[in-house]
């Protein structure tokens, strides 16, 4: 080959690997565009040329025979190797390129931290869009406690600043969600290949805390201005996790915030237990996976409510092993939270085992568990748990699996309580069935009402349990329950209960005998309840004939009477 040749690759080789370093540093700093891509494959082709020709360069002799290779065959050996890995370094190199313009725009960036002060954080992030066509519009910043910090909107010893661009952000509390929500400005957008400064200044005495930060954001199509409209709604998290404590404050990695769960103090112990699965990262599993035998109970069931939290199906088989050696009721608790088949099965298994050496809570937590889960497979379980005679002395037991039973299914809990109803109550399952009522079939349930109200104070209930028996008939318009109060309100000699009744007939038939002031116990208000009685008296008389009374529950017998 001629000596041109030879000049042009290495001017090719010069070119494009500045080309591409050009372009490395580009995407490094999040600023990429699809002109810098079509330049690195143009440098990438550079090189190339390089190195083919190196491999494949020849020159001619002048005794007779064909031209000869102009480099030894261990030089091109080397050159071949280094051209695969070149070119699967760059198809790997654009293929990455490319999928990261298919992740979501908005990213996050740490830059600095300021000077450590105890109880306080101060940093500074940046918040950039690495798409080359879409604009990025912010709507709110979120600062999401990982640990169990309160955050009521005037909290003491609690204070956050935030701004992006040194535009002032303003933040609402959400207790239930432990968040607190920052507002951008209206409209505060990201251009393609911009970025903007977020900073974030935390004042914290004297607790102990760990943070998350992420953005709700609009990704824009590239319309032209004013012809804009939203593609979709994505949310941006900063997987780095911002601590505060007395002594230091940090921005810590979630590998740190992991050591950090191995060996904690016993302050802070739990607080990064609970972070770790309310951070709901892919590697928060087998960290507390690690942590869960062991023998320390607090940290046992801490680990047991993070991977509650965590929500990690896989966590059901350790769940289950703890549960059978160390009879720990949070991992039943966790199971329940995970609602998987193993886990349900597992619970139903502890509710249907009358093994004496169990201990006595066991079973009725798992009862407990599977109600609010609403496990219908275990509505046998429960029903055999109920006509257990050796579960008959444990009250607990009943109760919970009482209380499950209404929660999954309503038909089968009234026809328990039905049955129950049959024979001698006492006052503490009389309680527990003035509980679960509004979850009862409640054609079924009036008859047993009616005697409940009737004979209310032979079960030793409170005023309040009975005013939740009428509230029952009052919010469900059972005027067939007519005739059952005013005979109970006949029978009652307490001015204050008899006010109960004649308040709750008056809600009930929407009759109004004048203004019904709450008795006081003397003469005065014992007469105007005697005057409210009458008039019901003879309201009653007139009305108990009327075609819709004739199915009502008829009143019990005087004989009765309390």
């Amino acid at each position: 080959m001629k000596s041109g040749s030879y000049y042009a690759s290495n001017a090719a080789l010069l070119a494009g690997a500045g080309a591409i370093g050009y372009v490395i540093y580009a995407s490094a700093n999040h600023q990429m565009s699809l002109n810098k891509l079509i330049l690195f494959v143009v440098g990438t082709a550079g090189v190339a040329s390089f190195l083919l020709y190196r491999i494949f360069s020849r020159i001619d002799t002048f005794r007779g025979g064909k031209p000869v290779a102009r480099y030894k065959p261990s030089y091109r050996i080397v050159a071949v190797i280094a051209l695969a890995l070149g070119l699967f370094g760059a198809y790997r190199f654009s293929l990455q390129t490319l999928r990261a313009w298919q992740q979501p725009a908005l990213y996050w960036r740490f830059v600095a931290n300021a000077p450590p002060v105890p109880n306080q954080y101060a940093g500074v992030w940046t918040l950039g869009n690495q798409s080359y066509d879409q604009t990025v519009r912010v709507q709110r910043i979120q600062l999401r406690a990982l640990a169990d910090i309160p955050l009521a909107p005037n909290a003491p010893n609690l204070g956050f600043t935030c701004e992006i661009d040194s535009v002032a952000l303003f933040g609402r509390a959400d207790q239930t969600a432990h968040t607190w929500y920052f507002a951008a400005p209206e409209f505060f957008e990201v251009l393609p290949l911009n970025s903007r400064a977020f900073r974030l200044n935390i004042d914290l005495h004297p607790r102990f805390a760990v943070y998350e930060l992420s953005a709700d954001y609009e990704i824009l199509s590239a319309e032209g201005e004013g012809n804009a409209h939203t593609l979709e709604r994505k949310t941006a998290v900063f997987q780095q996790y911002v601590m505060l404590e007395a002594s230091r404050s940090e921005l810590w990695s979630f590998a740190e915030l992991a050591k950090h769960a191995q060996y904690p103090s016993a302050h802070t112990r739990e607080a990064i237990i609970a972070a770790l699965g309310r951070s709901r990262h892919p590697q928060a599993l087998s960290t507390l996976l690690e942590l869960l035998p062991m023998r320390d109970l607090v940290m046992q069931n801490a680990v047991c409510q993070a991977l509650a939290e965590l929500g990690d199906a896989r966590a059901t088989s350790a769940l289950i092993r703890l549960a059978q050696y160390e009879q720990n009721p949070q991992a039943l608790r966790a199971l329940g939270a995970l609602n998987t088949k193993e886990g349900i099965a597992f619970l139903i298994k502890v509710v249907s085992d009358s093994k004496k050496e169990k201990e006595p809570y066991w079973r009725a937590t798992a009862a407990h568990v599977l109600g609010e889960v609403r496990a219908q497979q275990a509505v046998p379980a429960l029903i055999a748990v109920l006509q257990e005679q050796e579960a008959m002395d444990d009250f607990t037991l009943q109760r919970e699996a009482l209380v499950a039973l209404a929660q999954i299914d309503n038909k089968a809990a009234t026809e328990v309580v039905v049955e129950m109803s049959n024979g001698p109550l006492e006052g503490q399952w009389v309680r527990v069935l003035l509980e679960i009522m509004p979850q009862l079939e409640h054609e079924k349930i009036l008859p047993l009402l009616a005697v409940w109200l009737s004979r209310w104070r032979s079960y030793d209930l409170e005023l309040e349990e009975v005013q939740a028996m009428l509230n029952y008939v009052v919010a469900g318009s059972h005027h067939d329950m007519v005739g059952v109060l005013i005979d109970a309100l006949m029978r009652e000699p307490n001015a204050e209960t008899q006010y109960l009744f004649v308040a709750a007939l008056s809600r009930l038939v929407g009759k109004d005998f004048g203004q019904i002031h709450y008795p006081a116990l003397n003469t005065e208000a014992h007469a105007l309840n005697r005057r409210v009685i009458a008039s019901w008296s003879n309201w009653w008389g007139n009305a108990r004939r009327a075609p819709p009374y004739l199915e009502q529950i008829s009143p019990l017998e005087m004989t009765d009477r309390i």
